[in-house]
């Protein structure tokens, strides 16, 4: 996605982390 540029690092990783926990709550 282009607008991946205009997100900072931080803000990703933790969405990643957001999502990592969700998915291991689902199991």
């Amino acid at each position: 996605m282009a607008n991946d540029s205009l997100i900072p690092n931080i803000v990703v990783k933790e969405k990643i982390e957001e999502k990592v926990r969700t998915d291991n709550e689902t199991k």
